[in-house]
């Protein structure tokens, strides 16, 4: 029962845990293997937090993922993924990069 427990939790938790942590590999400190997908997941976190600040969907879905009251899912809907895109070049953040 306790494996059976652990197993389904396991489950349950990989997705936050890795976002979670994915962010740790941007800084060159950040030692130990990078899991597969890292600097994709983290290239888009990036693109989706740019967004937010133009797009109220996009916001929203954030802030109900951010503390696990939404699927992590739900950033990844082809029609969220493409709202993401498209508002992140519309970040002011975009035209202050050096």
């Amino acid at each position: 029962m306790t494996r059976a427990y652990f197993r389904a939790a396991g489950k349950l938790l990989d997705m936050p845990w890795r976002m979670s942590t994915a962010g740790d590999f941007s800084y060159p400190e950040t030692v130990g293997p990078k899991p597969p997908g890292t600097d994709l997941m983290n290239w888009y976190v990036r693109r989706l937090t740019m967004a937010s600040h133009t797009s109220v969907p996009v916001h929203r879905a954030l802030l109900e993922v951010q503390p696990m009251l939404a699927p992590p899912s739900v950033l990844m809907r082809p029609g969220m993924v493409v709202r993401a895109l498209i508002a992140a070049r519309r970040s002011p953040s975009v035209r202050n990069r050096v």
